[in-house]
């Protein structure tokens, strides 16, 4: 599978990375979703199929390791 095929989950506490790793992930042809925290992001993943997750590892409630 190549990036512009691939739907990616962006995990971080701060909107800003967020939206810089959407920015990019996007101008690569990915599909992004996006996720302030583990929860979050659980949720989305329970929606439809993910490729790939990219996640801040300190975050609030549930963080990325978890």
């Amino acid at each position: 599978m190549e990036l512009k095929d691939a739907t990616v989950l962006v995990v971080d506490d701060e909107p800003r990375y967020c939206e810089i790793l959407r920015e990019w992930l996007e101008r690569e042809g990915s599909s992004v979703l996006a996720a302030e925290n583990g929860r979050h992001a659980l949720e989305l993943l329970r929606q439809g199929e993910v490729n790939l997750i990219v996640t801040d590892i300190r975050m609030p409630m549930l963080d990325g390791a978890e």
